[in-house]
């Protein structure tokens, strides 16, 4: 008699992210700031998150907030860096504010953009307005 082994198959590929928001230099000192990806995996995603926050801090992972990031539309997730760590006032100019994007797939397998390190833009002063005399 013949006895068939159905084994489940395992999922190690990690999702795909592409098309990450490269935010530039700004003199908005209020936000939010709008972060866009496409992600994709061949097992589904379960879910898309936007780490952020000032480069004073320390490069760790708790020197990251995670945000969760909305599906907008097939494979595209959106995420905001709010005004501040706290909501409130905004970034000062002369702040860096680091983020990067992580994604999860069903199975858990992970994978971030940039791969290592984190994207980066500057929060300048306004410019100067002209003064009538």
């Amino acid at each position: 008699m013949a006895v068939a082994v159905l084994s489940g198959c395992v999922d190690t590929e990690s999702p795909v992210i592409v098309e990450t928001t490269r935010l530039t230099d700004t003199s908005d000192t209020v936000g939010p700031y709008e972060v866009l990806a496409s992600v994709r995996d061949d097992r589904g995603i379960l879910e898309v998150n936007l780490w952020w926050g000032p480069a004073s801090a320390p490069q760790t992972g708790q020197a990251f907030t995670k945000t969760p990031m909305s599906q907008v539309a097939e494979g595209k997730y959106r995420g905001l860096i709010p005004s501040s760590a706290d909501g409130a006032a905004g970034f000062p100019p002369g702040s860096t504010i680091r983020y990067f994007v992580e994604a999860v797939d069903n199975d858990n397998n992970r994978t971030r953009d940039p791969p290592e390190g984190a994207f980066a833009f500057r929060v300048l002063p306004p410019p100067n307005k002209a003064v009538n005399p």
